[in-house]
């Protein structure tokens, strides 16, 4: 199996960019996410494998953070965070 060099993937719905590196990831996704000034309210998420199956949910918080990808086994993944658009993560 081989993957891309894609190393981040930046999101942009609702003008409030979201990025996630590394993609692929091993065992943590770290997020970035640019908030507009004021605005303090955590962003819901879902991550689920390519049947559907959910895997993980809870929120982004608007500081950024990361997500535990480690017990995940290798494949790819689709995150949605609010009203953004899915994004594809890799976990290798």
């Amino acid at each position: 199996m081989s993957y891309s060099e894609i190393r981040s993937a930046r999101l942009a719905a609702s003008g409030l960019p979201l990025s996630f590196q590394p993609v692929p990831a091993r065992d943590f996704v770290r997020y970035r996410w640019v908030v507009p000034a004021g605005e303090r309210s955590a962003l819901p998420y879902e991550l689920r494998d390519l049947t559907g199956r959910l895997l993980q949910s809870g929120r982004l918080q608007p500081s950024g953070g990361s997500l535990n990808v480690a017990s995940l086994a290798p494949g790819i993944y689709l995150l949605r965070a609010g009203d953004h658009p899915v994004t594809r993560l890799v976990k290798y």
